[in-house]
């Protein structure tokens, strides 16, 4: 009777072993279909548009007499219904294979859709989906679909082309990153306002022959429902457009690119911008190369005040400026006017968010950690709209001298 039991339990170990290490959850690559990029429109009647963009590697010729692979292509597959959730689903059916939103890389949302609110996607997308922590969200002005029509050459994937820029953007320091999980975050904290990148796409250039991407072009795969660009054909450049402000999970404004860079200094930018100054001896082009803050707070008479002190370092290419930066004099007159050039344009940037009730910069957050006993006797939406904010800006040339690729002899 032992022996039975121990039998027993080693054909139960074996069994069970083999379900541990069996592939249960397995995703079929060849039987999967991933997708990079998405994008949601507004549709008649109040609903929903929603674009998938999945990349496909399409037998062409002696490719598939071959067996082999073939040209890459873009798979567009448009879905709607009477909210985020069903659209994407109507999407979904219209392919073949199922829908893997894992390595989704983009979400782009029309402006007319970010102003209708974002928390039915980020609560569909989060629900329903495993999602990657580097997933980006930006907001365009025109249609969303259009963004992934067509993309650079030297990249085939629009999602990845736009992600590179918005990423190239922030290691530049002029523009937040703005990632899907600290949008979702901040829209929870009630410190901090969530804000996302603004792109839009410039009109396709032919490069190698050929129809442009909808109009004659590649055919596709002939799975139903989808329609195919060959992207190798065209080439396209997106534009950084700025930052789109939000209350809640509601688009209230937006920032062009010059009051985005100036709010991404505030925001946490690490340096590396380059900026005009206007100073007595005309416009001179400077680069940041540091910025350090600090911040004091005080309720007085019922309203905050806030003191936002920013010591930033820059550097001044020759081929900018004729200025003598030997003479201290010259060095002190620059300095002071460009803490009063940076101090105006920051404070302006900060009274446009102040308007809209969006504290972009997080300063709740900091003063939630610095004055928690007042912060929490505030209604910070309307504490942020009437605090006075005042910015305090000091300024030092680390050094002058060519900057590579900069203009002039």
């Amino acid at each position: 009777m032992k022996f039975l039991y121990r039998l027993a339990a080693l054909l139960l170990a074996v069994a069970l072993a083999t379900l541990v290490s069996g592939c249960w959850d397995e995703v079929e690559t060849e039987k999967t279909d991933f997708v990079l990029g998405l994008g949601v429109d507004p549709a008649p009647g109040g609903n929903y548009s929603v674009t998938l963009s999945i990349p496909s590697a399409v037998a062409t010729g002696a490719g598939r007499a071959a067996g082999g692979g073939g040209a890459l292509t873009g798979l567009h597959v448009t879905g709607e219904g009477d909210s985020f959730l069903a659209a994407l689903k109507e999407a979904e059916n219209q392919l073949e294979f199922n829908v893997y939103l894992g390595q989704l890389m983009l979400v782009a949302v029309s402006e007319d859709i970010a102003r209708r609110g974002l928390l039915p996607i980020w609560d569909a997308l989060l629900r329903e989906h495993y999602i990657s922590a580097r997933l980006i969200m930006v907001v365009t002005a025109g249609p969303a679909r259009d963004l992934f029509d067509v993309a650079p050459a030297e990249e085939p994937l629009a999602a990845m082309a736009m992600w590179d820029t918005v990423n190239s953007l922030a290691q530049r320091g002029e523009a937040p990153i703005s990632f899907l999980f600290k949008n979702v975050a901040d829209y929870f904290d009630p410190g901090v306002e969530p804000v996302v990148v603004m792109l839009e796409a410039a009109p396709a250039v032919q490069t190698m022959g050929g129809s442009p991407p909808g109009k004659g072009g590649s055919s596709g795969s002939g799975r139903g429902g989808e329609q195919s660009a060959d992207m190798s054909k065209s080439t396209v450049t997106y534009r950084y457009d700025g930052l789109a402000l939000f209350h809640g999970d509601k688009m209230v404004g937006k920032l062009d690119q010059q009051q985005g860079m100036s709010a991404t200094l505030l925001i946490g930018g690490h340096g590396g911008q380059r900026c005009d100054v206007q100073v007595d001896q005309g416009k001179v082009t400077v680069e940041i190369a540091r910025v350090r803050r600090s911040y004091q707070y005080r309720v007085q008479d019922g309203r905050v005040h806030i003191d936002i002190g920013m010591a930033m370092s820059v550097k001044v290419p020759e081929s900018t400026t004729s200025l003598n930066f030997m003479n201290p004099t010259n060095i002190a007159r620059f300095t002071t006017q460009m803490n009063q050039h940076f101090a105006k344009v920051i404070g302006d940037t900060v009274a446009l968010t102040q308007a809209v009730q969006s504290d972009v910069f997080g300063l709740g957050l900091r003063m939630q950690a610095q004055n928690y006993r007042d912060f929490i006797n505030l209604d910070w939406d309307q504490a942020y709209k009437d605090a006075v904010i005042t910015i305090h800006v000091q300024t030092k040339v680390l050094e002058q001298g060519r900057w590579r690729g900069a203009t002039g002899p």
